[in-house]
């Protein structure tokens, strides 16, 4: 660990074979440095009316998406989007313990402990006051990868979703993949799968049009389609419609949520197959989502 200063120490880390690929450990007790934006590197700006305060962070920034898991006492925060890149960025923030006050333009919201906010992409400058001390997680990405679903202003205590995304990140920032191709993909995915959770859970799905329906069910299942049992009934309770309503809309544009969920298991089967030669029909049917090899057989000969 390389002490920079007295009132903070930092810890870097690349991986050469990540292009983009950043990871960083900030521990601040003391005054507030004045360079600690520089530092934190997250994109926003730090401040507090305390004249001591202890903050630890772990960043880690790849490709689209920015990572920060960390602890910090009353502190204010400020994202300016000044640049195109920015602007066209969500930002959620997973609250564990604490209260955050999140406002940019008309927006006021107060955020507690197990609560989750989505900030929507936009030019307006955003304001997080935290009113004690605070810990959980910030997370950046890509706006255009949800399409065609639109990111929007949400707010909502815990639940399945808010959790399988906390330990995801939390996973990903506190033990970094291992430096090989595979790994790189893993973790792209897995981030565009978090973030497709938050964005599939803010969409009110009764008011979608049949394609936009379609397109989040292709996102639901992308996210899901590896859990064994995971079936049509668990995807439209996902949407929010029943079960027949659901099938009605995909039936209207040549597919149904079988098909989908399907079709994406014998890709990742085939995908499997092909990249692990060796590996034992049980294995892979299992790593797809099958409920057994027999079953996989079935879906692989049905496209055949």
């Amino acid at each position: 660990m390389k002490r920079v200063a007295r009132a903070y120490k930092i810890e870097d880390g690349v991986c050469p074979l990540f292009p983009g690929y950043r990871t960083r450990k900030i521990r601040v007790r003391g005054p507030l440095p004045p360079t600690i934006d520089s530092v934190l590197r997250a994109g926003v700006e730090l401040s507090t009316t305390s004249s001591v305060v202890t903050i630890t962070a772990s960043t880690l920034r790849f490709d689209e998406y920015l990572v920060v898991q960390g602890e910090s006492a009353a502190i204010n925060l400020v994202w300016r989007r000044k640049h195109n890149s920015v602007q066209n960025r969500g930002l959620a923030f997973l609250l564990e313990t604490g209260t955050i006050l999140v406002s940019s333009g008309r927006t006021r919201i107060r955020v507690g402990s197990g609560e989750v906010v989505i900030i929507p992409p936009g030019d307006e400058t955003v304001h997080v006051q935290a009113l004690e001390r605070v810990s959980g997680l910030m997370f950046q990405f890509a706006a255009a990868e949800m399409q065609p679903l639109g990111v929007r202003w949400y707010h909502s205590s815990g639940g399945v979703v808010w959790e399988s995304v906390r330990s995801l990140l939390e996973a990903a920032v506190q033990y970094p993949s291992s430096a090989n191709p595979h790994s790189a993909n893993a973790l792209r995915s897995l981030f565009r799968a978090a973030a497709q959770a938050l964005v599939v859970e803010a969409t009110p799905t009764a008011q979608l049009r049949e394609p936009d329906t379609l397109e989040l069910v292709k996102l639901i299942v992308e996210n899901r389609y590896q859990v064994v049992g995971f079936a049509v009934d668990d995807i439209a309770r996902e949407t929010g419609l029943s079960r027949r309503v659901l099938e009605r809309r995909l039936h209207a544009v040549g597919t149904s949520p079988a098909m989908i969920l399907r079709a994406r298991r014998a890709e990742r089967a085939r995908s499997l197959t092909q990249e692990y030669p060796h590996m034992p029909t049980g294995e892979v049917a299992q790593r797809s989502g099958f409920s057994s090899p027999t079953t996989m057989r079935r879906a692989l000969q049905g496209e055949l």
